[in-house]
């Protein structure tokens, strides 16, 4: 897990986020964070979810948007998709269609749950 995100608190990550003024580096540690937890370990923290395959690359799980057992999520290529409502993206979209969360409420829940603490849709159910 990157050092950029290890002792990150909600705050803290939030301010550095904002206060970036380098596209790229706001880019970079955006792109680190997606990158410090797998899809389908975010996706299992909200739904079941079925691995489709022998190597654990490829799991299938209820989509968020339409409730349909059509979203697959793929971890080599960091995305999900829905194949009944057209649903695509990666860790963030998953979270903002989920909980109707911003983008940048969606980085620190993803930033979150990569260093084990909960969500807060997790602390409130």
């Amino acid at each position: 897990m990157s050092d950029i995100i290890k002792d990150a608190h909600d705050a803290d990550l939030s301010g550095r986020i904002q206060r970036e003024t380098d596209p790229d580096a706001k880019h970079d540690l955006i792109d680190q964070i997606r990158r410090s937890i797998r899809v389908s370990d975010f996706v299992a923290r909200f739904a079941a979810i079925e691995s489709i395959d022998a190597g654990g690359r490829n799991y299938k799980s209820n989509c968020p948007r339409c409730k349909q057992a059509e979203l697959m999520i793929n971890n080599h290529r960091e995305i999900i998709h829905c194949f009944n409502c057209g649903l695509g993206g990666n860790v963030f979209t998953y979270h903002m269609t989920r909980t109707g969360a911003n983008f940048g409420e969606s980085v620190i829940a993803v930033a979150r749950a990569a260093l084990g603490y909960p969500t807060p849709e997790e602390v409130n159910v």
